[in-house]
């Protein structure tokens, strides 16, 4: 997963999975922050995304990025079996609360 600079008004491109995305041209990005959709979550920050990986290996080389989960408190379950090789997240953000695992990497205030 590439991330691109990207603004309002800029041209796109069809990605190989039919949305749009910013043009190959566009410089590449390193976030401090990465927004995750998911289909379920708990709250020691493991998540269900789409299943291909595609977040986790991004969240891998990028290890110094906030990683915040966006869902709606319906999504949550007790508890989501992690593999070794999934990324927990920092904190999940809900249309009911923000939260920030015992684990977070997040200061809790």
């Amino acid at each position: 997963m590439v991330f691109r600079c990207w603004t309002m008004g800029d041209p796109t491109e069809t990605a190989p999975g039919g949305f749009q995305q910013p043009l190959g041209s566009q410089t590449i990005l390193e976030p401090d922050l990465i927004l995750l959709p998911m289909l379920g979550f708990d709250r020691e920050g493991n998540r269900i995304g789409q299943g291909a990986g595609h977040y986790d290996r991004a969240l891998e080389l990028r290890p110094s990025a906030l990683r915040i989960g966006i869902a709606l408190s319906v999504q949550e379950v007790s508890a989501i079996p992690a593999d070794p090789w999934d990324v927990p997240l920092d904190a999940i953000l809900t249309e009911a609360e923000w939260i920030v695992p015992a684990a977070s990497r997040l200061k809790r205030v």
